[in-house]
C-alpha cells in the first residue's frame, strides 16, 4: 500500500503525507506553504461548515492585543496551541506578488516578506461583518459583553468582527488524520472496536518511525520505518489478536 496511491482530498493528504514529511524534517505538521495554506482553508469542512478561508491581513491582526505576548491574544482568550510565530495571511503583497503579508502571533507584529514558498503556521476563519467596499468592521462591545463567545462546536466568534475561528488549531489535522481512516484500509481496533485509526509518527534524532493510533483508546500500533508497513502490522496485529482470542 503507498499513500501517495490513495485517493486522498486535500485536507486529507494534508494530514497523513505533509505531516510525515514535515516530521522528517522536525517541522510541525501544520507549517504550510502560501498556496498550500489557500487550498487548504477553502477545503476544509469543520463544525458544519464548508466555507472557511485563509484571512486576511486585517482579519488576523484584529485578534490582536499590543499588551500580550506568547501569544499577543487578549487575555482570557478561548484559543489553543496557537504558536508565538508567524501566520500566514490571503493577502498578497502589492509590490511583489511572490510575497505575502505575515502576521505575527508572539508579539503581534506583521511583516511583507513572507515568500510564498516558505511554510508558516495556518489559522482558517468564516464569517465577519464588512462594509460595502469590503473592509472588516470592527465594532465596541457592549458593557458587559464578552470578547468571544464559545459556539460549542470547536469554534468561537469574536464578538468585534463577527469572525468565527477555530478554537483549537490542532484540531482540524487530528480530525483529517481520523477521517482518513475509511479510506485508508484500516481494520478496526482490536481491544475496544473503534473503526477511526489513523497513523502518527515520531523523530528520534535523525530517525523517523510511524505507528497507527486508536483515535478511541489511544493504543497504538509498533512503530516502522514507513507508513505503509505500519498499516501491515496495524491490520496483521487484529488478526493475531484475533487468533489469540479463538485459542482461549
Amino acid at each position: 500500500m503507498c499513500l501517495q496511491h490513495v485517493s486522498l482530498d486535500k485536507c486529507q493528504e494534508y494530514a497523513i503525507i505533509k505531516h510525515i514529511k514535515t516530521l522528517k524534517k522536525g517541522e510541525p505538521m501544520k507549517k504550510l506553504n502560501w498556496q498550500d495554506a489557500v487550498d487548504f482553508c477553502k477545503e476544509l469542512e469543520f463544525a458544519g461548515h464548508s466555507d472557511w478561508r485563509l484571512p486576511s491581513k486585517e482579519e488576523l491582526k484584529s485578534l490582536i492585543d499590543d499588551t500580550q505576548h506568547h501569544p499577543a491574544l487578549p487575555v482570557g482568550h478561548p484559543f489553543l496551541n496557537v504558536q508565538s510565530s508567524w501566520y500566514w495571511s490571503s493577502s498578497t503583497y502589492a509590490s511583489n506578488t511572490d510575497f505575502a503579508w505575515l502576521v505575527d502571533l508572539g508579539v503581534g507584529g506583521v511583516n511583507d516578506y513572507g515568500f510564498k514558498n516558505f511554510n508558516f503556521y495556518v489559522w482558517p476563519v468564516r464569517g465577519g461583518q464588512f462594509d460595502h467596499s469590503g473592509s472588516l468592521i470592527i465594532s465596541e462591545l457592549s458593557e458587559g459583553q464578552d470578547r468571544f463567545t464559545d459556539n460549542s462546536d470547536g469554534t468561537a466568534t469574536d464578538n468585534r468582527t463577527g469572525l468565527i475561528w477555530i478554537k483549537d488549531l490542532d484540531s482540524i489535522f487530528r480530525q483529517a488524520l481520523v477521517d482518513s481512516s475509511d479510506i485508508m484500509g484500516f481494520n478496526p481496533c482490536p481491544f475496544c472496536g473503534n473503526s477511526k485509526i489513523y497513523i502518527d509518527a515520531i523523530q528520534l534524532g535523525k530517525e523517523t518511525t510511524h505507528f497507527c493510533v486508536c483515535s478511541s483508546c489511544g493504543c497504538e500500533g509498533p512503530n516502522l520505518q514507513t507508513p505503509e508497513a505500519s498499516v501491515v502490522a496495524w491490520n496483521t496485529r487484529l488478526l493475531l489478536a484475533a487468533n489469540q482470542a479463538s485459542q482461549i
